[in-house]
């Protein structure tokens, strides 16, 4: 399960609660993946329970959400995450470029514009994107765009051809070829695995 991060809410808890502002004892390197807290998994378990219910999602997602954002700037993550609300910062780049990757995933991209946009040279951005993401930008939108033709696939019935070409892939073969290696088994089988 991924849930997208929501800077304005971020940055909101950080105005909010003088002692997120402050940097924890032992920063978290740009690359750390912090292991869940017992708080994080029950906020988490309790928004995906809520997801049952229409009523429950109006009454309680949001809250549910806040909470998990919370948790998150709690975390080893949070100086990351810090780093991403601030205006300015490498982090708060990349993620506007994360974010533009996503909302136009059947693009083609173009490294030098994107570090532009991201106001740093191509070998800058290539190694601030490594190593903030772990992985370069190019492999990254690749995982992003077969995340997304999966659930097109599983959960709105398109067909391979047409979620390949849906998230940016010229050939549906070539896209078969990238699933099988990221995923493990053949995009036709996509429902069984979600």
């Amino acid at each position: 399960m991924a849930l997208s991060i929501d800077m304005d809410l971020v940055a909101e808890l950080i105005l909010s609660t003088s002692s997120l502002k402050d940097p924890p004892a032992e920063p978290a390197t740009e690359s750390t993946v912090a292991a869940q807290s017992a708080a994080e998994q029950s906020a988490l378990a309790r928004l995906l329970d809520c997801l049952a219910s229409e009523l429950d999602q109006q009454v309680l997602g949001a809250s549910l959400r806040r909470e998990l954002h919370y948790r998150a700037l709690c975390s080893p993550a949070g100086a990351l995450l810090r780093q991403m609300a601030k205006a300015g910062s490498k982090a708060w780049a990349l993620w506007r470029v994360v974010q533009h990757m996503r909302a136009n995933l059947q693009q083609t991209r173009d490294m030098s514009r994107l570090a532009k946009s991201a106001a740093m040279s191509e070998s800058a951005f290539y190694s601030a994107f490594k190593r903030q993401l772990g992985a370069s930008p190019l492999q990254y939108l690749k995982q992003m765009r077969l995340q997304r033709a999966r659930q097109l696939m599983a959960l709105q019935g398109f067909g391979v051809a047409q979620a390949a070409f849906a998230v940016g892939y010229a050939s549906a073969s070539q896209f078969s070829r990238e699933y099988r290696q990221w995923f493990g088994h053949p995009p036709s089988e996509a429902a069984q695995w979600l």
